[in-house]
């Protein structure tokens, strides 16, 4: 029989942990580091809803893609902005972690439940836009600039059984350096770079 639930996976799970969630907050760490952010968190919350208000009818498919090509690089650029106008406390946490929510809600959605091929298509897309695979562009580069390609990583490490409660609040800097210094152009006496940036997993199981 076809399920009728999805059962989230190992790297998923461990957002749904509730011990020891920075007081006053009250609910899952998942919940916790993505409202961290509150324009991040935005962007789920929308994403969520509007993948929910999908009907499984003849349209589905179409309309789940065309809400993962417009708010898988929205939830990129928007965890960009943050980094680069939160310098004094840069966080890459609420861009792992609102990444998990969204892929979660879409396959739980009733169409993706029957179809396990078209579920791996849309999550591969939604990685790949929300990682900025698909969309580094040195085409703003200026003329005679270096083209510097950043690559940063997940968050890893983060079970709390496993690694102690410290475990699941982890960040990774190579991850914020990379949301950090995307799209800059920087100088050194006469060298000019311009920077693009991605996030690769940690996949730990």
């Amino acid at each position: 029989p076809l399920p009728t639930f999805y059962d989230r996976n190992y790297e998923e799970n461990i957002g749904l942990n509730t011990s020891n969630v920075p007081p006053p907050f009250t609910g899952t760490w998942e919940e916790y580091m993505i409202s961290q952010d509150p324009n991040v968190e935005q962007v789920v919350n929308n994403f969520v809803s509007a993948v929910n208000n999908v009907t499984s009818g003849a349209t589905a498919l179409t309309d789940l893609t065309n809400l993962v090509n417009q708010y898988a690089p929205l939830l990129l650029n928007t965890a960009r902005t943050s980094v680069q106008t939160n310098f004094s406390n840069p966080d890459d946490r609420p861009l792992y972690w609102a990444r998990i929510k969204m892929e979660v809600a879409l396959k739980s959605h009733p169409f993706l439940l029957q179809s396990a091929v078209q579920t791996n298509n849309l999550i591969k897309l939604f990685e790949e836009k929300s990682r900025g695979y698909t969309t580094v562009d040195f085409s703003g580069a200026p003329l005679g600039s270096k083209k510097i390609l950043i690559t940063g990583f997940d968050p890893f490490q983060l079970n709390p059984v496993i690694y102690e409660i410290e475990g699941i609040s982890r960040s990774n800097p190579s991850g914020i350096v990379s949301l950090a210094l995307h799209g800059l152009t920087i100088t050194d006496g006469a060298n000019t770079g311009f920077i693009q940036g991605v996030i690769f997993p940690v996949r730990y199981r």
